[in-house]
């Protein structure tokens, strides 16, 4: 990791003026005054002392005035897979941006969002041409599984759209679908899952797809792509086992549920328990911003008939509650020194 971000340092213009003994990276760029980017690589070290980051820059500070006879702008810049570290880490004399396990930037509240087009340098997408060198290709930027959600979501519809072609029934949508009564009778477990990648028309695929595409970018950095995926999966496996409940509960034994909305919820849920235990901000999505959306899909979901608001409720409460899980698992391995 520290390999690739050197090389986006490289291309942003910046310049390595560190010996090879020094405690961290010291990469300078001259603009309209001179700023310094410190790189630390060990943040379990980091964490046993977080008041190293400012000593060590408060070190390369001395360097660099010595070197250059300017006065200069530093940031550390902490690479860090482990996001109960970096919020430890957070606090500070310097300023301070950390790097993820898919090389992006995070940058927690009260932190400077820009220094020197540092983040336009960090988040820029390399070419496949910069790294076809006989080596795996690797664009970190790419949210892979995210990607392969909404293409399979996309194909699975194109399937049943060619199935109804002359006013037939799909049999797909048939095989896919969650209906509550047909369910109760004859318990079909598959449903629960195949439900979640089945859409009633190309309106309800658009709408959630361009929803993941933007929330599924966020939480696939945050969390790895593994978790992601688990994360997904569990919010609409468990979104729909709640729906049979309700509907058997109310009584309405007729209606047909499918949608990826309950999984999308609950995603949005884990980024709404994230952005609460970052002090309100987690990358570009501030919690305003999602509560606000949480909020305005369940208001149109209630104002409208035959949509699933079961679904879209459990979906969020199952992602915060693993939200909250992940967040404990991760502040317990870095206790036990994992």
């Amino acid at each position: 990791m520290r390999e690739f971000v050197e090389k986006k340092l490289k291309r942003g213009g910046y310049t390595n003026i560190a010996a090879a003994n020094f405690p961290c990276g010291v990469w300078i760029k001259e603009d309209t005054k001179l700023y310094a980017v410190c790189l630390f690589d060990d943040p379990n070290k980091l964490a046993a002392d977080p008041w190293r980051i400012d000593r060590v820059v408060d070190y390369a500070a001395q360097k660099v005035r010595e070197q250059k006879q300017l006065e200069c702008q530093f940031l550390a810049l902490v690479l860090s897979d482990d996001f109960s570290i970096s919020k430890q880490l957070v606090t500070g004399f310097y300023p301070r941006w950390f790097i993820d396990d898919a090389g992006q930037p995070v940058i927690f509240d009260g932190q400077p969002s820009e220094f020197c087009d540092l983040y336009a340098t960090l988040i820029r997408k390399e070419r496949f041409s910069d790294r076809f060198n006989g080596k795996r290709i690797a664009i970190n930027r790419i949210p892979e599984v995210t990607l392969m959600l909404v293409i399979l979501n996309i194909l699975i519809q194109c399937i049943v759209a060619v199935g109804e072609i002359g006013g037939k029934e799909s049999a797909l949508m048939n095989m896919m679908v969650l209906q509550i009564g047909e369910f109760v009778q004859k318990p079909e477990w598959w449903r629960l899952v195949t439900s979640v990648f089945l859409h009633f028309g190309w309106d309800h695929l658009f709408n959630n797809m361009l929803v993941l595409l933007y929330l599924g970018a966020l939480a696939e950095r945050c969390l790895g792509k593994w978790r992601f995926l688990g994360v997904y999966l569990i919010s609409g496996i468990g979104a729909n086992a709640a729906s049979v409940w309700w509907y058997v509960h109310q009584g309405d034994l007729l209606v047909a549920t499918a949608g990826a909305s309950g999984a999308i919820f609950g995603i949005a849920g884990l980024l709404l328990c994230i952005v609460l235990l970052s002090k309100g901000h987690f990358e570009e999505i501030t919690l305003r911003q999602l509560i606000f959306m949480m909020f305005f899909t369940l208001y149109h979901g209630f104002a409208e008939s035959g949509v699933n608001n079961c679904a879209h409720i459990v979906g969020a409460i199952i992602g915060f509650v693993c939200g909250i899980i992940i967040f404990c698992q991760m502040k317990k391995r870095k206790a036990e020194g994992m």
